[in-house]
């Protein structure tokens, strides 16, 4: 929350407050994280009035950590901290300021001072945030096309990120992506933010191709409705990373046989208490997802 408000306050002047935001249209971005913020307040007030402080405070925690810090903040990095003056910074900087003070006295209730403390930093009516009018959910501003298309280029980026951890890749290296968008929508989306994948997966590029059959030694996964491929021929050991993948997904697999013994026990199921067969299943669920990427990769390979 501090280096949020940081970075905010370190690229935010009186110009940009004054600024009108909608002197430049709102960036996908921006629409997603509107449509975000409008949906947790929505459900945070109503777990409040419902006295589930927990699943609030968890709400809120996740709004803050992923979506506005992992992912809007560095989205628009490039935008808020450009050099030169222009209408599309001022509109930037402008629409994240306001996120982050709805957000501040979203999250005050739970985190009084520093909330306080930061609110007084920030450019704002009242003498206490205290006193500041609770954030309400304006339903007009969710956008269900944006939050679909934030997915798709969420999920591409974290998909190469994960193959560059699986791989062992050095997170210095500049890598190639090869991609095969299956809609004209999907390919609109990767050419127009093709910028801002390259930037967050760290890519030297981004190649479309019309099939990824015939490739070889690359690592291949699916996000959304974009079929996408890492080729690996230079950056790593194939066969040592074989043999590396081959010894984890056989360590998967035996866990597996255990969590599907567990969950095929009757006894369990009706002894157990119900958030341990929950997390039991949960972790089935996650081991088998990872062996099936893991064994993806290996044929890639």
């Amino acid at each position: 929350i501090w280096n949020a408000a940081r970075f905010v306050l370190l690229n935010t002047d009186a110009v940009d407050v004054a600024a009108a935001a909608d002197e430049w249209p709102p960036t996908l971005a921006d629409r997603w994280i509107q449509s975000i913020l409008q949906r947790t307040i929505a459900e945070v007030t109503r777990d409040l009035e419902e006295f589930r402080f927990h699943e609030a405070a968890h709400r809120l925690y996740h709004f803050f950590w992923h979506d506005l810090c992992d992912w809007y903040l560095e989205l628009q990095k490039s935008a808020v901290a450009a050099p030169e003056d222009s209408p599309m910074r001022r509109a930037a900087r402008r629409r994240l300021r306001e996120v982050l003070e709805t957000a501040l006295r979203l999250l005050h209730p739970f985190m009084p001072f520093i909330t306080e403390e930061l609110w007084q930093r920030l450019p704002h009516e009242g003498e206490t945030i205290c006193l500041a009018p609770y954030p309400t959910a304006d339903p007009a501003r969710v956008d269900p096309v944006a939050e679909r298309q934030m997915e798709t280029l969420v999920e591409v980026i974290t998909k190469v990120r994960n193959i560059r951890a699986v791989m062992n890749i050095d997170p210095a290296k500049e890598l190639e992506l090869l991609v095969r968008p299956l809609t004209a929508e999907a390919a609109a989306l990767i050419e127009e933010h093709e910028a801002a994948i390259r930037r967050l997966a760290r890519l030297a590029r981004i190649e479309r191709v019309s099939s990824l059959d015939g490739y070889r030694q690359v690592a291949r996964d699916v996000a959304g409705e974009v079929e996408l491929a890492v080729p690996l021929e230079g950056l790593i050991d194939v066969e040592r990373e074989r043999e590396r993948l081959r010894r984890t997904v056989e360590k998967l697999e035996r866990e597996l046989e255990q969590l599907e013994r567990r969950l095929a026990n009757a006894d369990f199921l009706e002894r157990a208490p119900e958030e341990v067969v929950r997390e039991t299943r949960e972790r089935h669920e996650e081991v088998s997802e990872r062996r099936q990427r893991l064994l993806a990769i290996l044929s890639g390979l």
